[in-house]
């Protein structure tokens, strides 16, 4: 499974604590949270692309070149708060560059996972065979996948 990563926001809440620094970058006792999401993952997914607002982008390419995992980067051209794409504007860029055949784990690249995602995973692939092969809408996969994780999307 492809899992996409979204990096493109600007940490403006944490720029006192991380300066110039995306929060998917800081330092937890030695390890990015980035590296310790991809360790998480790396049982559950096979390919694994990155957007970066082009601010960070250099710092992301630094961090792809000395990382024990492999990342498609792309960089959605933002340069400050204020012109960026948000998150579903950079969902939308990369399935439009990589393109969308099968089921993707997406994911915010500032996540600390403290539990296994496999029983999720399994279920989620199971219902998401099933909905595919007999046409369920999008909506109907998504709410599969998560009743499968005992977790349900806001209604608003």
């Amino acid at each position: 499974m492809r899992c996409l990563v979204l990096a493109g926001g600007y940490g403006t809440r944490m720029q006192g604590i991380l300066g110039e620094r995306p929060k998917a970058l800081a330092d937890i006792q030695g390890r990015c949270v980035l590296d310790r999401l991809l360790d998480g993952l790396s049982p559950l997914v096979s390919q694994v692309s990155l957007v970066s607002n082009a601010r960070f982008y250099p710092l992301f390419e630094a961090w792809a070149a000395r990382s024990p995992h492999l990342v498609q980067l792309f960089n959605n051209g933002s340069t400050q708060a204020d012109n960026r794409l948000g998150a579903l504007g950079d969902l939308d860029l990369l399935l439009s560059k990589i393109g969308y055949d099968a089921p993707m784990l997406v994911v915010a690249s500032d996540t600390v996972l403290d539990f296994s995602l496999r029983v999720c995973y399994s279920n989620f692939s199971e219902q998401a065979l099933v909905n595919w092969r007999f046409g369920a809408t999008r909506t109907q996969q998504i709410s599969a996948a998560a009743a499968s994780c005992n977790w349900m999307p806001s209604s608003g």
